[in-house]
């Protein structure tokens, strides 16, 4: 399926909800009021393709509504107060284009993250359970009841390496103090 069917397809459909939504609107008069059902072509556009889609939608909205409106509502106000109550209408509308829009990016981020944690965790290899070592030369048995260095052990069993230094106890017992005493 190409890009360009996944974002018009669901434009199409937005745009088919948004003329069923106004033509009931219309229909059904002044009485009914069909507020609520704009929101659902924007919040679609605004899961499916994004922000900038769902704006449009907003607008596209806004203006279907006002038109409907135009034809049945004859509230006696003045052009301020329609002009007043369409901009606090496509304001909510917009508000609901980007909190649907930002709430998807934020649910794809989540995903993304999870994927991430989940191939970080299957990368990472424990060593659980007793491990037998030798109290004496700190060989471990494997196994296959081999006594391996404490070094081979670790780096077959892990993806870490061992490297070699002297802790400050050790240092002191067999060099002593580092000042010379």
């Amino acid at each position: 399926m190409s890009g360009r069917y996944r974002i018009s397809c669901p434009l199409i459909f937005s745009v088919v909800q948004l003329v069923l939504v106004g033509l009931v609107d219309h229909l059904t008069g002044e009485r009914l009021d069909f507020f609520l059902f704009y929101f659902i072509p924007i919040g679609y556009l605004a899961w499916h393709v994004g922000r900038r889609a769902a704006i449009i939608m907003a607008a596209a909205s806004g203006t279907m509504w006002w038109l409907v409106n135009m034809l049945w509502v004859q509230t006696g106000d003045s052009w301020a107060v329609d002009a007043w109550n369409e901009v606090v209408l496509l304001a909510s509308f917009l508000v609901v284009a980007c909190l649907i829009s930002g709430i998807r990016a934020e649910v794809e981020h989540h995903k993304k993250t999870a994927k991430d944690l989940s191939e970080a965790l299957s990368t990472i290899r424990r060593l659980t359970g007793i491990v037998p070592m030798c109290v004496y030369c700190r060989r471990i048995r494997d196994k296959k009841d081999e006594w391996l260095p404490l070094e081979s052990y670790i780096a077959r069993h892990t993806e870490a390496q061992v490297s070699h230094g002297m802790c400050p106890q050790c240092y002191r017992q067999h060099h002593g103090d580092p000042d010379g005493t």
